[in-house]
């Protein structure tokens, strides 16, 4: 869980502030199994439509989540926390969105949502707040 600190300090952080006619969200990680256990850290994250096609509304910002639980500016992946926070999200086009979760040092571990049965998208809606979990496994599909 996040401090309401945290995510008061979260719209300190988005340029030009947040928009109440855009969506915003919470993403992080959860290992599933002990290869993956220590593999929260390190993931960027973008977004995309659910049919992979490129979300071509940049003006959203990911704000990654410290060590220590506060929002880092400077971060351009996920810290041993596992967190991110996306702000401005336009809901254009449609309501739903889809993370996508890369890491160069993964190893062995990947995101396995799709082999758990979950399909990926993200509902937004203008001044909505949804959340997604990202499951890491070194041994599921």
């Amino acid at each position: 869980m996040l401090s309401l600190n945290t995510l008061s300090a979260f719209r300190d952080y988005v340029p030009g502030g947040l928009d109440p006619n855009k969506a915003d969200a919470l993403l992080f990680t959860f290992p599933l199994d002990s290869a993956c256990g220590n593999m929260e850290q390190g993931w960027s994250m973008t977004l995309t439509y659910p049919d992979g096609g490129a979300y071509t509304d940049g003006s959203y910002s990911v704000l990654y989540v410290s060590d220590a639980g506060a929002v880092d500016p400077n971060a351009t992946g996920t810290s041993s926390f596992g967190v991110a926070l996306v702000a401005n999200i336009a809901p254009t086009l449609g309501t739903f969105i889809r993370p996508v979760y890369t890491n160069a040092n993964a190893g062995s571990c990947q995101v396995v949502n799709l082999a758990l049965g979950y399909s990926g998208r993200m509902y937004v809606s203008a001044g909505g707040f949804s959340e997604q979990g990202v499951f890491l496994s070194s041994t599921l599909p």
